[in-house]
């Protein structure tokens, strides 16, 4: 349950030690207690502004609208290429760290301030249809990003000195059985039989 003023769960109780000093002890327990951020007027990344609005100066959600084409995937999981990437980077800007912590981007206000954003389910079915062709398509959207990203703030110096960026990527399959199939493989022990000498071998003798 929430902490409110009216069920007595923020009330306080002291005590007071041998030192006549007052010792403050929390009335409820922890167990009771719990937060929830669902205040439809309220933004708790406000920070995702200036980030979305720089992402788009620079031609993001273009860049893969035109490069990222996931044709032939099912479900119409390869539909929206732009906004589903978008939706997965301003979840990652907000501290999103899997695919259900993607939905951070539907809470309180945000819908108010963005459109277009997609469900975790949905952005699963996205991700997952995403092969090494795809993720090259993905690549290239990125670096034309970055390059359009240094001309925009000046990130990168000029003149004679030399900046690297080093951007990885890297495909796994971590769902499936497939997957699971691996994980029992990696579990089980791999047996070596133990080391034996070499046969040893009788020469025939000379006149024998």
């Amino acid at each position: 349950m929430p902490v409110t003023w009216d069920d007595g769960s923020s009330d306080a109780s002291s005590s007071t030690n041998q030192q006549g000093t007052s010792q403050v002890k929390l009335f409820h327990s922890p167990a009771r207690v719990f937060a929830a951020f669902d205040e439809p007027n309220l933004i708790a990344h406000a920070g995702l502004v200036p980030a979305v609005r720089l992402a788009e100066r620079c031609g993001l959600p273009a860049l893969v609208a035109e490069k990222v084409k996931l044709s032939g995937a099912k479900n119409g999981a390869g539909t929206a290429a732009d906004a589903k990437v978008m939706s997965v980077v301003g979840g990652m800007v907000a501290g999103a760290d899997s695919i259900d912590d993607l939905d951070v981007l539907r809470h309180g206000g945000l819908p108010k301030l963005f459109s277009g954003v997609r469900a975790p389910s949905t952005l699963g079915m996205f991700l997952r249809a995403f092969t090494w062709s795809h993720v090259r398509q993905l690549e290239s959207a990125a670096r034309a990003f970055a390059c359009n990203l240094a001309a925009h703030t000046g990130f990168v110096p000029k003149g004679d000195e030399v900046v690297f960026v080093d951007i990885d990527s890297k495909v796994k399959q971590v769902y499936g059985p497939l997957h699971r199939l691996h994980q029992q493989e990696e579990a089980v022990p791999h047996h070596r039989p133990a080391h034996r000498p070499p046969r040893e071998t009788t020469e025939p003798q000379d006149g024998a």
